[in-house]
């Protein structure tokens, strides 16, 4: 899943000038599992974003 968040670095306390909404610091993109909610690398599985984790959690074990 992905969840935009706002991660402003304060440019007025920096003495520099806020562009609002245009900032790309406003809206940054965060991809996270939707099995474990966690923030890490995803791939797309059975229509999920999932991390690598949750996909061998999901895959038969064989015996070897």
């Amino acid at each position: 899943m992905v969840k935009y968040e706002d991660e402003c670095v304060g440019c007025t306390d920096l003495g520099l000038h806020c562009i609002g909404g245009a900032c790309r610091n406003r809206n940054v993109p965060h991809f996270y599992c939707d099995k474990c909610g966690e923030e890490d690398e995803l791939y797309e599985f059975e229509g999920e974003q999932l991390c690598i984790s949750c996909i061998e959690n999901r895959l038969p074990k064989v015996a070897v």
